[in-house]
């Protein structure tokens, strides 16, 4: 979340498959928990930046997975998609259709 405060972007919106990491993040301040100050510093950031976190189901979100699994490929730190990557509309369609079965 560093990087939406040092590029000064706004209105940024984040899905997570995991209801939990929402939770904690959203909520802030986990008491002992072995992140709390990460999750304190991502709670912050998010009112900080206008960003806003919410969870999406898995089969809603495999354009993500997808994405990741790209990243993992590279040694960079940080990757910037400036256009879809070839292999991507498969995903994308996937997605809409599995959201609208999960919604339904």
């Amino acid at each position: 979340m560093g990087v939406i405060r040092d590029r000064k972007l706004e209105n940024v919106k984040i899905e997570s498959d995991s209801l939990v990491a929402v939770d904690l993040v959203t909520e802030g301040n986990p008491g002992n928990h072995p992140q709390s100050v990460l999750i304190n510093e991502a709670h912050f950031l998010l009112a900080q930046t206008n960003t806003t976190i919410g969870h999406i189901p898995r089969a809603a979100n495999q354009c993500a997975d997808h994405l990741a699994r790209m990243g993992a490929e590279h040694t960079e730190d940080l990757v910037f998609v400036m256009d879809m990557p070839i292999g991507m509309r498969e995903f994308v369609i996937r997605d809409s259709l599995n959201l609208r079965q999960v919604l339904d």
